[in-house]
């Protein structure tokens, strides 16, 4: 597939909190990810990792750097760098993520 209509897709539930739209291609990913209010997750992963805040407000750790992110403030998280989110704000956060390489279970 070429086309995606992620206007018109359902979110998935990835896991508790964690509902995504996902576009996988054979050397990256992107996800429209809704996080819902006080999610929180702490990981790592073997992936590079940019995104995009499109709605609510979250915190961000990457290594020991932490910020508040909005609406329009975007991140980059290295291959293997240990982090963080949080979703402050009362409303879902809205996120567009971009994994090169793809991440297996995201391949909904």
């Amino acid at each position: 597939m070429h086309f995606f209509y992620l206007k018109d897709t359902q979110y998935k539930l990835k896991r508790k909190g964690v509902w995504v739209k996902a576009i996988s291609g054979e050397r990256c990913q992107m996800l429209q990810i809704r996080l819902d209010p006080g999610f929180e997750s702490d990981h790592c992963h073997p992936e590079e990792q940019i995104g995009l805040v499109l709605a609510g407000t979250i915190s961000l750790t990457v290594y020991d750097e932490t910020e508040s992110c909005g609406k329009g403030d975007a991140y980059y998280i290295p291959a293997n760098a240990r982090h963080s989110f949080k979703v402050l704000s009362d409303e879902p956060a809205e996120i567009l993520d971009v994994f090169s390489p793809p991440k297996e279970e995201n391949r909904l």
